[in-house]
């Protein structure tokens, strides 16, 4: 027998993000790099191109500047759902008054992800995992065809199918109509 195969055969050991930041903090794994922990397993984050790093800051600029006193923007911060499940969305919107405190899921109004090469995983993989633990929305910016893919219905554990919004119309989260962006805004 292999050591892969060994390996494959034997039960896997799913980490906490207390178990993650302890390896950070030993300097285990790369503290100088990002990571996202889905299902008690650690990912490295790709480096992000010029047009997810644009979009981003456009879109956390515009949050920052058109959000009314009530709410508070994280961006880049990871969001502790649960034990082994500790993503990094690039923002999401919680109330003011939790911006100091651990935040529950079912505080969180609103997380967006910015999508170049990951549109698959975050329309997949984390549009369940942000459906399993009740976050109020969950919007998908996919820079390659210019749109937001608006995750707001529920169907049973999960999500009903996205609704695509264009460039040219602005979506107001649900929960928090004040909440609005139209991605032709932020754009060159």
């Amino acid at each position: 027998m292999n050591a892969i195969t060994l390996l494959e055969t034997q039960p896997h050991v799913k980490l906490t993000l207390e178990g993650l930041l302890a390896m950070l903090k030993q300097r285990i794994i790369d503290p100088n790099k990002k990571y996202e922990l889905i299902d008690g397993v650690v990912f490295e984050m790709p480096s992000e191109g010029l047009p997810h790093r644009y979009l981003k800051s456009a879109l956390i600029a515009h949050l920052n500047r058109t959000l009314p006193t009530g709410y508070f923007v994280m961006a880049d911060a990871t969001l502790d759902l649960g034990p082994g499940d500790a993503p990094s969305p690039d923002t999401y919107i919680i109330p003011a008054d939790k911006a100091d405190q651990p935040v529950a899921p079912s505080d969180v109004r609103l997380v967006i992800e910015v999508a170049d090469t990951t549109l698959a995983d975050d329309l997949g993989v984390k549009a369940d995992l942000y459906a399993r633990y009740g976050v109020g929305e969950y919007w998908v910016v996919d820079i390659a065809r210019g749109v937001i893919w608006v995750h707001r219905v529920r169907d049973g554990d999960g999500w009903a199918a996205p609704v695509e919004i264009g460039a040219e119309e602005t979506v107001r989260c649900a929960g928090a109509p004040e909440i609005a962006v139209r991605l032709g805004d932020l754009r060159r």
